[in-house]
């Protein structure tokens, strides 16, 4: 049967925790906490979803009632006043790979069956009982109901759960047990009767708790407490003395008075190490009094557990959650949050045309960013990463990256800073505050920062490598008073931020060594490289691309004449183009590019070509460059709509530079090395949807927009160009395109009068096959000499005819590439020609 999606849109990446996958998500959608009654056949999916009142849906963020069918993943769900997810009598429920926190209880289901908690993470149950669980189920029967694979960390001080997993009044059949399945668990208490994982509790059967680990669950680890046919199989338990603490193990009846029996109990495989509030190592488990109706014995596999294993709680990886992205500003012209979490702000934070993508946040000394008010922002795990892209103006004083809400950063909470050169994080716990540095930040260069607080160690990262380390520990502390996370600014005297600030992100969890490293190296050539050259055509007697890239074009009608930066440039007849290979690097990837050629059009009417976007029109998508009569037209069509830039003064008959650039802050368009017009853009370039088309030089798509002229040293680049280095490459080809060496072909160009009057006498010059084979036919409607030279500029066959009209015998001239110059009176042209066999 087919699902109904009523939520999309969460992206989801996998980490890998001890061969076990849990999802970390990424983005997802925010949304109200909601109710459904009596609906089949839906998923939902990607929503992050708090609900800190209790007379909103009872508290609850999720609530589903009498519904069957149902798929809930890759939500984030708390914090909550009440459950995270009720479920009331529903069906064949699949609530997976969702990242709970801060809920009452996580999930609460009450009455169905076919129920299954798989591959999901709980962070800080905070109760009270008899709520307080990660899962509970509250009679669950049948077959089909499953709780796998979940992992959860309960932070001593800030959580506050009664029993982890509890199964209360459930019951499995004899071929499908209840099944409570390779969980991993850290963390419970202080509750004097709650505990890890609770079987049988007011009765139950047919229920399997196998393959659990673990870690400090509470007054008891795994447990039966009555019913038949229960089983522990291959469990691991560990336990240091606390408060609250008595067995790893239990298997009685505790509901003797209720009327409740037990046996048919199996307990074998398990492991135990497990010290009781009062210092004792506790060997075997509790199995009731003996002879007493509480005692549950027989039990199969008593002998086989080991009670006094030595691991320790290492038995859990040091981090059990993924870490959860809550605030992503990769501040593109804009100041949205795309973590997911809608944390979108306004501010007077300007804009620069630098960064990863098309800009970052430019801060002026006195300008910052204030995030809103959010209980996603507040750390419950004690543990948090931050980062950021930074480009410090200077490095002197103290300049704020990033600071806590609820909090100066200085006397609670924590914050980053720059003091001088240095890296400096501090935070403030239960046990006071510590401070860790990190040398070597550079003014003028990007920075790749990153403060991770792991509840053990606070670490500081400099370019994606460990630089500065202090082991310390406690509860991180807010203070009394409201207050939101500041980037940019700390409460002090002036600790503001001067230069450019990219991609800042902030965790609520710990990213690890590799995953920093990884970050870095993801983003480094975009912050690091250079604008890249993609494509140069010299049409120096070939087609060839002169960048490296081995972009070779494809030539339609065009040929080549002596008049150019290299003696030789590309000749347009009003019907010819040059059409570049596909290649996906001419889609820029920062949607930032340049682009640059000399033209020398033989008219200014009408319009005319330059060049297009590949994969576009470069009217409805991507960008194009044209002239307008004489008024040059640059247009890009972005993810904010379109946008012209004009400016007048291109001249027929003579050289003249033009050039378009898109940084992502504006469109500019230069002629002859000067900025003559600039609109204020941004947006990431929007390119046809499926399309599939070549860039081409001289055409662009339209009425007959071809290009009638001349055109040298086409060149275009992936990423933006100040205004000095386009006045560089004028500089640099204007003294070639004005006085240009010898023509290769010993050919000198000839111009009419109504040529150098702006007009262009246009011979119908015709000149087939080509390839040739063995003869050339030359027809110029009116007498021409023709000289042929091979490509070292060797006169390989001259001839002339006065009626305009030649052939020439190509039998006995080598294979190969020629040049036919071709001359009347008052015109000249150069043709490349293919001999071939």
């Amino acid at each position: 049967m087919q699902l109904r999606f009523l939520i999309l849109s969460a992206l989801t990446c996998l980490s890998v925790i001890q061969g076990q996958s849990q999802t970390c998500i990424n983005g997802g959608t925010t949304k109200d906490p909601f109710s459904i009654f009596f609906l089949d056949d839906f998923t939902i999916s990607g929503n992050r979803i708090f609900n800190e009142s209790s007379l909103n849906h009872s508290g609850n963020c999720i609530t589903l009632m009498n519904c069957n069918n149902v798929r809930i993943e890759n939500c984030v769900i708390g914090p909550s006043a009440g459950e995270g997810i009720r479920l009331i009598n529903c069906t064949n429920v699949i609530i997976t790979n969702c990242y709970f926190m801060d809920n009452r209880t996580g999930i609460l289901v009450e009455g169905g069956t076919g129920i299954k908690i798989l591959n999901n993470q709980f962070l800080n149950i905070h109760g009270p009982f008899p709520r307080g669980q990660c899962v509970q189920f509250l009679e669950v029967n049948g077959a089909g109901n499953e709780i796998s694979d979940n992992v959860s960390e309960q932070v001593p001080g800030k959580s506050s759960p009664e029993d982890l997993i509890n199964l209360y009044k459930s019951h499995g059949t004899p071929l499908s047990h209840i099944l409570v399945n390779g969980n991993k668990f850290r963390g419970g208490g202080p509750s004097q009767s709650g505990g890890g994982i609770l079987a049988g509790d007011v009765g139950g059967d047919f229920q399997r708790l196998q393959n659990n680990i673990l870690v400090d669950p509470g007054q008891y680890g795994i447990a039966i407490a009555s019913g038949h046919y229960n089983y522990i199989m291959n469990n691991k338990v560990y336990g240091r003395q606390q408060s609250f603490t008595n067995t790893a193990y239990y298997a009685y009846n505790i509901y003797i008075k209720d009327g409740y029996t037990c046996g048919d109990f199996t307990v074998e495989g398990n492991e135990s190490n497990y010290t009781n509030k009062n210092g004792q190592l506790i060997g075997e488990g509790y199995w009731g009094m003996p002879g007493t109706a509480e005692d549950c014995r027989p039990i199969s596999g008593i002998a086989n557990n080991n009670w006094l294993a030595t691991f320790g709680p290492e038995i859990l990886p040091a981090r059990l959650l993924c870490p959860l992205l809550v605030a992503h500003y990769p501040l593109n012209n804009n100041f949205q949050d795309v973590s997911g979490c809608g944390h979108n702000i306004s501010s007077n934070v300007g804009f620069s045309a630098e960064g990863k993508d098309i800009a970052c946040g430019n801060f002026n000394g006195t300008n910052y960013l204030t995030l809103p008010n959010s209980p996603w922002l507040r750390n419950t795990s004690n543990r948090l990463s931050v980062s950021a892209w930074i480009k410090p103006a200077q490095t002197q004083g103290i300049q704020a990256i990033a600071t806590a809400p609820d909090s100066d950063g200085y006397n609670d909470g924590w914050r980053l800073l720059l003091e001088d050169g240095t890296l400096n994080g501090r935070i403030t716990t239960t046990l006071g505050s510590i401070d860790v540095y990190a040398a070597g930040i550079q003014a003028g260069a990007w920075n790749y920062v990153t403060m991770t607080y792991d509840g053990q160690q606070l670490k500081l990262y400099v370019n994606g490598v460990l630089s500065g380390s202090v082991n310390y520990g406690g509860n991180l502390l807010s203070g009394n008073y409201t207050a939101k996370m500041l980037v940019g600014y700390s409460r002090g005297t002036s600790y503001y931020f001067t230069g450019q600030l990219d991609e800042f992100k902030f965790y609520n969890g710990d990213l690890n060594a590799a995953e920093i490293l990884q970050a870095y190296n993801d983003d480094r050539l975009k912050f690091e490289a250079p604008r890249q050259l993609l494509a140069h055509y010299a049409f120096n007697a070939n087609w060839n691309d002169a960048s490296g890239n081995n972009l070779h074009i494809t030539n339609s009608g065009a040929s080549f004449v002596c008049d150019g930066a290299d003696a030789l440039s590309a000749n347009f007849n009003g019907s010819s183009l040059l059409t570049m290979p596909l290649n996906n690097s001419l889609k820029t990837s920062t949607s930032k590019f340049y682009l640059s050629c000399w033209i020398k059009p033989n008219v200014v009417q009408g319009v005319q070509a330059i060049t297009h976007a590949q994969d576009a029109d470069g009217y409805n998508n991507g960008w194009r460059l044209l002239l307008l009569d004489a008024t040059l037209n640059g247009r890009v069509v972005t993810s904010w709509g379109a946008a012209d830039v004009y400016c007048s003064g291109v001249q027929a008959g003579v050289w003249n530079h033009v050039a378009l650039t898109y940084d992502g802050l504006s469109l500019k368009v230069f002629l002859n090395g000067l900025l003559q017009a600039s609109t204020p853009w941004g947006g990431y370039l929007i390119y046809a949807n499926g399309a599939s088309q070549n860039m081409r030089i001289g055409y662009s798509n339209g009425n007959n927009y071809y290009f009638n002229g001349r055109m040298d040293e086409f060149r275009f680049y992936n990423g933006n160009i100040t205004q000095e280095e386009v006045l560089d490459e004028y500089n640099t080809t204007l003294a070639k395109i004005n006085n240009p060496p010898a023509c290769p072909l010993q050919v000198t160009v000839q111009h009419s009068t109504a040529a150098k009057a702006g007009r262009f006498d246009s011979n119908p010059l015709n000149i087939y096959p080509n390839p040739a084979v063995s003869e050339l036919f030359i027809n110029a409607g009116t007498g021409f000499q023709a000289v042929l030279f091979n490509a070292t500029g060797q006169r390989v066959w001259s001839g002339s005819d006065h009626a305009g009209q030649l052939r020439l015998h190509t039998r006995d001239i080598k294979p190969g590439v020629y040049f036919l110059q071709v001359s009347g009176k008052g015109w000249q042209e150069t043709r490349k020609v293919m001999i071939q066999r």
